[in-house]
Formats: structure tokens, sequence, C-alpha cells
């Protein structure tokens, strides 16, 4: 049932009128109509509920007099608890009053009343909320073609967009959207395309699109006589490996992993990949006895015999890294002589103490010291020292 609202409209005095208006003509009635509680009247009530009577307050006005003897007058943009004023010639008049809220039609009412010359009383005009028609609502129902089932939308209002439901699942298919037609020609636009009748969508599927496994290979290790190492299989195409523990053997040194069997390329393994099937080839060297890795001491001594003695140094210099060595020979009995000179493969010294560094001398070779001194009374005397490195080939 529709509800049936009460607007009040206060038709005021001639006293009070006479403050705003010219005296009272005759030939004109004058009516004076107050939206709210303008002047102490109660302009809306309601006999049913306070819904309008609450929303009154936020709604604009319009009032429109008509069907009367003289010219129709409307006023309109009233706000709420405000009076207005209308002079017409006296008769039967048509007063209609229409709420509105946010610009849109909320409630109206009318009533016919006879306006006499002069002052008129109270008339009360009852107001209906207009009633909008329902708008049409559609259902959206979901084909999900051999998928898992999707509920239908219902209730939608023509016009408007909906959201996508749940995509459906189907075994070793994967989702491709929803489409106006059976044929799957337009896919559905869930942000842009509205509804406008009972529609169906169509579900398509498309199969997994499955990646081609990647080319794998192996790297075997061939360890040359030495322990065996077990090879790496499955390493994906331009991947790099991790090292092995390394093999061993016997008497020998492992010297790293090479390309070939003529151990001439090493293979690196923070930087090279696989890119086939390969084998990697152990390099081993001998293992070297250090005999002295540090300095080398020795004291000489001239006997009083004016020749050329030899005096070899028979200690092998290693090492199995590095050439570190140092000689450091001292002539005993120095305080006997005035002048010491030293002299050994280019390099000269003077004093009571020489001292080479063979880090960068040739294995293998033999290295001739000799010192010359001079007694007081400047008589020569030289020994000759022969120095000999033990030959050995270090790691490259």
């Amino acid at each position: 049932m529709n509800k049936k609202y009460v607007v009040t409209i206060l038709i005021m005095c001639v006293l009070v009128l006479g403050a705003c208006f010219s005296p009272w003509k005759g030939d004109e009635g004058t009516v004076s109509i107050s939206i709210g509680r303008a002047n102490g009247g109660r302009a809306l009530t309601t006999t049913e509920d306070e819904a309008f009577i609450t929303t009154s307050q936020d709604c604009l006005y319009t009032i429109i007099l008509s069907g009367g003897p003289g010219p129709q007058q409307e006023q309109k943009d009233l706000a709420y608890n405000t009076t207005v004023y209308f002079s017409t010639v006296p008769g039967w008049w048509d007063i209609t009053v229409t709420a509105y809220l946010d610009g849109e039609s909320y409630a109206n009412g009318s009533r016919r009343v006879d306006i006499k010359p002069g002052p008129n009383g109270t008339i009360t005009i009852p107001m209906a909320l207009v009633i909008l028609p329902e708008p049409d609502t559609y259902t959206v129902t979901f084909d999900s073609n051999d998928g898992s089932a999707v509920d239908p939308i219902t209730g939608v209002v023509s016009g408007a967009t909906i959201t996508a439901p749940t995509p459906p699942t189907k075994t070793d298919f994967e989702f491709a959207g929803w489409f106006k037609e059976e044929a799957l020609i337009n896919e559905w636009n869930f942000a842009a395309d509205t509804v406008t009748a009972d529609i169906t969508l169509y579900a398509k599927w498309e199969e997994p699109v499955i990646p081609p496994e990647p080319d794998t290979y192996t790297v075997t290790f061939d360890s040359n006589d030495g322990s065996a190492v077990d090879p790496i299989t499955g390493v994906v195409s331009g991947a790099r490996i991790t090292a092995p523990t390394p093999p061993t053997k016997t008497d020998f040194e492992f010297a790293g992993w090479f390309k070939e069997e003529a151990l001439i390329n090493k293979w690196d393994f923070a930087a090279d990949t696989v890119t086939a099937n390969i084998t990697l080839y152990a390099r081993w060297k001998e293992q070297e006895e250090t005999i002295n890795t540090g300095d080398i001491t020795f004291a000489i001594t001239f006997d009083q015999i004016r020749d050329i003695a030899d005096l070899v140094i028979d200690k092998e210099i290693s090492n199995s890294d590095h050439i570190t060595d140092r000689i450091i020979v001292t002539l005993d009995d120095s305080a006997r002589y005035k002048s010491i000179e030293w002299r050994m493969n280019g390099i000269t010294g003077s004093g009571p103490s020489f001292m080479v560094d063979l880090r960068n001398g040739d294995f293998g070779s033999e290295y001739v010291l000799t010192v010359e001194v001079w007694t007081t009374d400047n008589i020569p005397y030289s020994k000759k020292i022969i120095i000999y490195r033990d030959e050995f080939i270090p790691e490259e």
C-alpha cells in the first residue's frame, strides 16, 4: 500500500500580511503556504510513519497554483521551514506540492481548493511518496562446457555489469574465459559489457602448454689411473657444475681437471658451462720431497796457502710451489783481511757477509761464488764456491 503523507498549508491572517504586502484588495484572495514549521505551524505531518518527516528536511519543494480563473503561478526550489505567499484571483484552484530529493521527484500531493477574497483559512494537502517502477532484472547462467559447475547470477538490474565468478576447473585443461556464444567467438568483458536480458555465458578451455624438457648432459671424469670419480648426470644445458672431490693417486699430487686427454685446457668450474656430454681428464704431478725451503747459511775459511780452492756446496735446494731460497755466506776469519769482495753470476758485494736471492734462478744450474780477500800487505787470496740447485718443475 502506498504511504500517504500530509502537508499542512497555513493561510496567513490579514494582520500578518499587512506587514509584508500592500493592503488587501477586495477582488483578490491571499494565501501563505509554509513548508515545515515556519511561523509556528506544522507543515508536514504523517499518519503512518516518520520516514518522510525525517527526509523532508533534505528536500527542495515546488508549489504550483493552476487550473483557476487566473494565470498559473509557480515557486521553485523552496527550502524546508520557509513560507511563500500567493495573491490570486478568487475561485477554485489546484494547489500542487512536489518534494525533490537529490534532484529526483520524491513525494507529491495536490488538492483543489476554493480561494475566497481576502485572507483564507488552513488547508491540508495529502502527500504520497513517488513509487518508481521496479527495474527489469535478469539472470546470467554459466555453461562450463564439462567443467565444474558455476552458480548463476540472479537479479541483475538491466544495464548493469556483473562480477566474474570463480573460474571453473576441468582436468587436463586451462580455463580461457567466458564467451557470449557457444561458438566461443566474442569474449565477455566483465568490466564493460552490461546485462540487458537473460543470457548464458560459455566457458572456453585450452590444453595447457607444457614447456619442453631442457636438454641435459653427463659429465664423466677420467682420473688417469687415480681413484674413481662418479659422473655428474642430468646437467641442464648451459649450466655450471660443482667440482667433485679430487681423486687420489699414490706418489702423485692432483693438479686439476682438463678438457682433453692432452691436458692442455684446464676446466674452470666457476665459469665453464656444459653444452654436451663431456669427459674431463685428471692431471697428476709427481710428489717432490722438500729438502730445504728456507735460507741456507754457511761459513767459509781461507787457509794460509795462496791458491784457488774449490768448495762445492752439495745441498739440494728445492720447494714444492715457489723458489724461495736465499744463500748467505760469511767469511769466518774476515778480521784478518783489509778488503773482501764477492762475485756471483754478475752480482757483486763486499764485506764479511754476502747474500744472494735464488728465487728467480734456474733449476739445474750451477752458481759460482767467488770471494777475494786482500791481506794487510796487499796479498790477494781467492776461493771459488760452486752451488748447485736441484732441478724441479713447479706446478702450473
